[in-house]
């Protein structure tokens, strides 16, 4: 789930167990010079600060979750 906090602050959260510990979040902008950090990155979810400047603003955005180990079998 993704729900906007206020202008520029998003929450992403999940149930508990779904990404392994240790995922990375990849972020980028779009259609802009977009900006973004993730804080309070956690076993349910993380928060997405966005902004084009000095302070936060709603942009258009994108961000990848990966899994920090490959996973494949050797045959």
């Amino acid at each position: 789930t993704v729900v906007r906090n206020s202008t520029g602050n998003f929450a992403v959260t999940f149930k508990s167990g779904t990404l392994p510990s240790g995922y990375f979040v990849f972020f980028s902008g779009r259609d802009g010079n977009w900006k973004g950090s993730i804080l309070n990155q956690s076993d349910t979810g993380f928060t997405v600060y966005i902004s084009d400047d000095v302070s936060l603003n709603n942009g258009n955005v994108n961000f990848i979750i990966l899994d920090p180990n490959w996973w494949w079998k050797d045959e």
